[in-house]
């Protein structure tokens, strides 16, 4: 079983903080708010682009600003958190969303932004976010104590799910009346919120600027320094490697649409159940991970989890309806949060304060460039097999399951049970 925190590993400058302190509580409220309009603009942004054109690709493209934000910022911004303050860098990181929400609200209300434009500002807006997540996670490995890292990250963690839940359906009916600009405009302002509580967080609640100042050659070798901690340090590398195995598998859920309209007859109305089941079960993952991870080793409580996650998309590949395969996105929804959690925490627990952006800036962009090419793959086999996805879903599933298996037996316990 791992201990609060492994030799090397960070002492939060805060030692008694807990999730009930002033400084969490400002956090998770600004957060929280701005969650739900992230998850407004996840449906304004694409409805925007449709109300221009038909072209499957850009709305493709309109559904995937993160993951364009992290294959192009991920490197560089753990890099950059690592060597300045996080409070300012979150300030000044939603302050920017702030101006660009701003700026696309009045371009869509308008009527004056072109479907590049839109995309443009949507990905510039995405890179800032990827640098205020980074700057977030090592925010909070300075405000909790060790042992509430996962308490911290459940609550935060059950903040997005809901904003994921409540957002699209707050901007469905936004957008059928006053108009997907509105929405924006309120993500706009959910960022202001953000940068009032950030701005009111107590000043010795924040690690401060440990280099002396940025240049190509400097952050350079901090990348250097952040890629060979993570190859050096066998649990956070075998964490990593999990992840990153289990969310090329796990891009087979972006056949959740197509399953439940195509092969399920299920229409738009199933595709918008299956969907909201997922959203349910992250909210539901969230809300259990702090209860299980007192009660069960981290490393066990991530392998169980990616291992029901496999069965769960394994079921999937056996669905005869739309209940059966909501059912089995409620499991996937809920097991892979809950896996995050307990990832993201053990990250915070042993990697020390001076390397955690870095390193998590890179797990996440390795695990965030696997995606979208697991979704490739699992396509390219759905259009091999007939046009059902049933066969992605089960390849996914039992190589999910074999992956997390081998892994957990030759590198996560093996790793974890060396830090004990």
């Amino acid at each position: 079983m791992t201990r609060p925190a492994a030799p090397g590993a960070s002492t939060a400058s805060h030692a008694g903080s807990r999730p009930r302190d002033l400084p969490f509580l400002l956090l998770w409220g600004g957060q929280s708010v701005s969650a739900v309009g992230d998850g407004m603009a996840l449906l304004a942004i694409p409805l925007l682009v449709l109300q221009q054109t038909s072209d499957p690709v850009l709305a493709a493209l309109a559904a995937t600003p993160q993951t364009i934000g992290y294959l192009l910022s991920g490197l560089v911004a753990g890099a950059l958190v690592d060597r300045l303050d996080t409070r300012r860098v979150m300030l000044a990181c939603d302050t920017a969303r702030l101006a660009v929400f701003t700026l696309l609200t009045a371009l869509a209300l308008a009527g004056a932004a072109p479907v590049w434009v839109l995309l443009g500002l949507a990905v510039v807006a995405a890179v800032f976010g990827v640098l205020f997540d980074t700057a977030h996670a090592a925010m909070l490995q300075g405000i909790l104590a060790p042992a509430h890292l996962v308490a911290g990250n459940s609550r935060l963690e059950l903040s997005t799910q809901l904003g994921v839940l409540a957002g699209p359906a707050l901007a469905g009916a936004i957008a059928a009346g006053p108009g997907a600009g509105v929405c924006l405009l309120v993500n706009a302002a959910s960022y202001g919120v953000s940068v009032v509580t950030l701005w009111l967080l107590p000043r010795d609640a924040v690690r401060r600027e440990r280099g002396s100042g940025l240049s190509v050659r400097r952050a350079a070798g901090d990348l250097r320094e952040g890629l060979s901690y993570l190859r050096r340090h066998r649990l956070v590398r075998a964490v990593c490697g999990l992840q990153v195995v289990v969310n090329l598998l796990l891009a087979v859920e972006t056949l959740i649409v197509f399953f439940a309209v195509h092969t399920l007859g299920g229409g738009p109305a199933g595709a918008s159940v299956a969907l909201a089941a997922g959203a349910g079960g992250g909210v539901l993952g969230a809300s259990i991970a702090g209860p299980l991870g007192r009660r069960v080793a981290a490393p066990t409580l991530i392998s169980g989890a990616l291992l029901v996650l496999a069965g769960a998309l394994a079921a999937a590949s056996a669905a005869p309806s739309v209940a059966w395969l909501a059912a089995a996105n409620l499991v996937i929804g809920l097991t892979s949060v809950l896996a995050t959690v307990h990832i993201r925490a053990l990250r915070q627990r042993v990697v020390p304060p001076e390397l955690i952006g870095r390193v998590t800036a890179t797990a996440r962009t390795l695990a965030v460039a696997a995606y979208p090419l697991g979704a490739v793959l699992a396509g390219q086999l759905t259009a091999m097999t007939g046009q059902s996805p049933r066969v992605a879903f089960a390849v996914a599933g039992l190589l999910g399951a074999g992956a997390v298996v081998v892994g957990h037996r030759t590198g996560l316990r093996p790793a974890a049970q060396t830090t004990t």
